[in-house]
């Protein structure tokens, strides 16, 4: 990932955290929403570039999800917490299986620490039922920011 990318990926991360917090379960929907204008968007911009099947797909899709959200949101959630365990899991493990670090330091602690609050989140994002459970996005909401922070410093280090 290059710098600027790190850096907008830990600014988007932050914010998502704190609308995650403030917000709460709505910002699903506006993620949800948001999601699906954007792929509505880019096939529009597939089929510009003359990618017809393509773009058909991505508009069928945001369609689809901007038509049927109500329906899907439950399942938007399951499906992300399911690929935030998944990839922490997998970032575990090829972390440890590279060799990349091994030790007990403080390098190895900030390594790890990202995938670990991953999984966190996916772990609140499993338990969002209900309006009284607002706690689970608070949660998810403050690790989210970690997340972001860790990125953030990772893409300051690389600057430097």
């Amino acid at each position: 990932m290059k710098k600027t990318e790190k850096l907008i990926a830990s600014i988007v991360a932050i914010a998502l955290g704190v609308l995650l917090i403030v917000l709460k379960g709505t910002t699903v929907q506006v993620i949800t929403s948001i999601f699906a204008v954007l792929l509505l968007v880019l096939g529009v911009m597939d089929f510009v570039s003359r990618e017809g099947q393509i773009g058909a797909l991505k508009c069928v899709a945001g369609i689809f999800i901007l038509a049927f959200s109500w329906l899907i949101l439950s399942t938007v959630l399951y499906a992300v917490a399911a690929i935030l365990l998944v990839a922490s899991v997998w970032w575990v493990y090829e972390l440890w299986r590279t060799s990349c670090v091994r030790s007990f330091s403080y390098h190895a602690l900030l390594m790890y620490a990202r995938p670990l609050i991953l999984a966190l989140i996916g772990i609140f994002l499993l338990f969002h039922h209900g309006d009284e459970r607002e706690w689970v996005f608070i949660f998810a909401g403050i690790f989210t920011i970690l997340e972001g922070a860790l990125l953030f410093a990772a893409a300051i280090k690389t600057i430097e």
